[in-house]
């Protein structure tokens, strides 16, 4: 186990020379080799510079506030070092040998520690250069460094204990040159533990004789530095454990915002594709330039006064010309509350632009209260929409309310429309040939989403018209519900009754779907007509996601519904309903106690969910096969609380049709048990008499 080893000696001002005297090798050094060479690589090379002048010249540099004492430290000797094991790990015992690698890589690592905390990289302060002279030293048993650093804080004062007093701050200083090394493979010290503080003779022990921290430690100790490595290897995991998963989520993260970034981009293409073509651009194909004339310009407007930009037009006379046929216009144009418009300028002719809202004034249109008319939006929208005609060729455009010779519109292909003289077709020709196919389509884009939302402005709601019902066919729908389908007289005399199911003229059972309101929403049509007739369908206009066929039954008529039975078609919830009622005869009272809804609902999309969320119970009564239990496993995916009921036989029909017969075999058994007892009494009777 090599270990990171880091020790400081305090020096005096007259203990400078002697320690400099040791490690320049001026005087006789015990155990040292004279043959190899030591390599200071900070500092002057020069063997007569004097490292006392060095320190003193270092504090001279700043202006101290107080006077030095005589027993300040005036410079910190930094001794560094490595257990011999990491030096040779195959022979610590061979004293001055050394692996030229392992050495290269603690001297790279040791001196970037070295000029990043008290050298010219230093971070935490202002003043640098503090290491004077820092030597490596070959010739004896271990590799080691020292390193001549004057304390100086970041304000240029000699303050030793700012850097070295305490126990925390000689832990902060291990830990910094640990951390810096650690990559190599070397150990830290014990850290917290209850052996003592080695000082600087353990140090030159490790240097002179070669031996480890650990050769002389006692077990505790012993003890406290396999602890203290456990610690160390489980901290080591943990952080690995966050590196990788702090990787793992910053990878999230980035194919997020790559996901988010896709999104933005396709939803500024569809943005970009819903609006329409810049009016500006499609005004200078039509022949019309922007006018920033010292008159008009942007127009605008306001209580009393009219505002204009600056003319900068290439040509002298259609711009006197253009200035003087504003002029006439904005003296006489009314004092109106308006938007800002933009001016563009086409032989005689104006049009004003704000937004994908245009304007037109034509040269014999110019009079009192034009421009007022063209720009005023606000009045001129309304009365344009009214005049809107929805056809192939009809313009978008429409005389202002204000001044009927103030054209409006809104949008290229009108604008195209109006200045060309053209129909639809050939505007889009037009805009095909200017812009290409992708701005020919966003071109009628926008006008196909402003003719519908005018239509659906001036267009009521439609609303569904039930088919009309024929009573001469009642009778034939009648008997397939009774007697095909075999359901009870009573309940199809009285739905027909409330008018929820009653005969077409095409001899159809009319289904009538309502919303929760009693409102009609539409209608279920089931064929009746022919012996297998297996027509099925909604009535034109249907409404299918806001009306359902359904009876309540159970509780009081007022009671919250607390239970929901899901079934496929009317017929299915008469059936069901029908076998609900037989179940409950043997049930005090022949009513389940609590309020329950039997309602159609044959599609996902129909699903009332926001109704059925709240319903303690839900039950998916469909066909036993696999549609029945896909719907099923659908609808318990949106709604958590909903079960899953099936008939034994195929559907509800057939169900009823097994209780139908049972209950006909009951009735017959017990007609014949009745007869038998009658001859049996009559036969008594019979012998009496004898």
């Amino acid at each position: 186990m090599a270990y990171a080893i880091a020790r400081v000696k305090k020096l005096k001002r007259a203990n400078i020379a002697g320690s400099a005297a040791h490690t320049s090798r001026q005087r006789e050094t015990p155990n040292a080799d004279p043959a190899k060479q030591n390599i200071r690589f900070i500092g002057n090379t020069d063997r007569e510079e004097k490292l006392e002048d060095l320190v003193l010249a270092k504090i001279g540099q700043y202006e101290q506030k107080r006077k030095i004492r005589t027993d300040a430290v005036y410079c910190v000797e930094i001794l560094l070092t490595a257990s011999p094991s990491y030096f040779r790990p195959l022979d610590p015992s061979a004293a001055g040998y050394y692996e030229e690698e392992r050495l290269a890589d603690w001297l790279s690592a040791t001196q970037q520690w070295l000029e990043k905390e008290y050298g010219d990289c230093a971070e935490r302060t202002a003043v640098g250069d503090r290491i004077v002279r820092a030597e490596l030293h070959l010739d004896e048993v271990t590799p080691h460094i020292h390193a001549y650093f004057v304390p100086l804080d970041e304000n240029g004062q000699l303050r030793c204990n700012h850097f070295f007093d305490g126990r925390q701050k000689m832990r902060d200083f291990q830990e910094s040159y640990f951390a810096a090394v650690q990559h190599l493979g070397l150990e830290r010290g014990i850290r917290g533990s209850v052996a003592k503080h080695q000082d600087i003779k353990d140090f030159y022990r490790i240097v002179e004789e070669g031996k480890d921290l650990n050769s002389e430690l006692t077990i505790a100790q012993m003890r406290a530095k396999a602890a203290d490595r456990d610690r160390a290897v489980q901290s080591k995991s943990s952080m690995e454990r966050t590196a990788k998963r702090l990787v793992q989520e910053n990878e999230t993260l980035r194919q997020r915002i790559k996901e988010l970034e896709a999104q933005k981009e396709q939803l500024q293409q569809q943005v970009e594709q819903l609006s329409d073509l810049p009016l500006e651009d499609v005004a200078w194909h039509l022949g019309f330039d922007p006018d920033n004339s010292s008159d008009v310009g942007h127009t605008v407007v306001s209580g009393d006064k009219v505002k204009s930009s600056t003319l900068k037009g290439n040509d002298a006379e259609s711009s006197v010309q253009g200035n003087r046929l504003r002029r006439s216009v904005a003296e006489r144009t009314k004092r109106t509350a308006i938007g800002s418009y933009r001016c563009f300028l086409g032989g005689e002719h104006i049009i004003y632009i704000n937004g994908s809202q245009w304007s037109h004034l034509a040269p014999d249109t110019q009079k009192t209260g034009a421009i007022a008319g063209a720009v005023n939006t606000q009045k001129t929208r309304a009365s344009a929409a009214n005049a809107q005609k929805i056809g192939n060729v009809t313009a978008n455009t429409q005389t202002t309310s204000v001044s009927p010779d103030a054209i409006t519109g809104t949008g290229a292909v009108a604008l195209v429309k109006h200045i060309n003289g053209c129909n639809f077709r050939e505007a889009i020709a037009w805009l095909n040939d200017r812009f290409g196919e992708e701005g020919m389509q966003r071109a009628v884009t926008h006008y196909a989403r402003q003719q519908a939302q005018m239509v659906i402005q001036e267009q009521e709601e439609p609303q569904f018209v039930p088919p009309v019902p024929d009573k001469s066919n009642w009778h034939l729908v009648h008997d397939y519900l009774t007697k095909k389908r075999r359901l009870p007289t009573e309940l199809v005399q009285e739905l027909y009754q409330r008018g929820w199911v009653y005969a077409d003229d095409q001899e159809n059972a009319v289904f009538l779907l309502r919303n929760l309101n009693g409102e009609t929403k539409g209608a279920f049509l089931q064929g009746t007509r022919a012996e297998d007739n297996t027509f099925t369908g909604y009535a034109i206009g249907t409404k299918r996601s806001e009306g359902w066929f359904y009876l309540q039954w159970g509780g009081q008529p007022t009671d919250e519904i607390q239970k929901v039975v899901l079934l496929k078609s009317p017929l299915d919830v008469l059936s069901f309903a029908m076998l609900e009622v037989e179940r409950h005869r043997g049930v005090p009272g022949g009513v389940p106690e609590e309020r329950t809804m039997y309602m159609t609902v044959d599609s996902p999309r129909s699903l009332p969910v926001d109704l059925l969320q709240d319903i303690p119970e839900v039950v998916c009564a469909y066909d036993n096969d696999s549609a029945g239990d896909e719907m099923a496993g659908v609808v318990g995916e949106l709604l958590p609380q909903a079960t899953r009921v099936k008939p034994q036989a195929q559907n509800w029909h057939e169900e009823s049709l097994v209780l139908l017969r049972w209950q006909q075999r009951e009735r017959e058994y017990q007609q014949q048990r009745q007869k038998q007892q009658r001859q049996r009494e009559r036969k008594r009777e019979s012998e009496l008499e004898l």
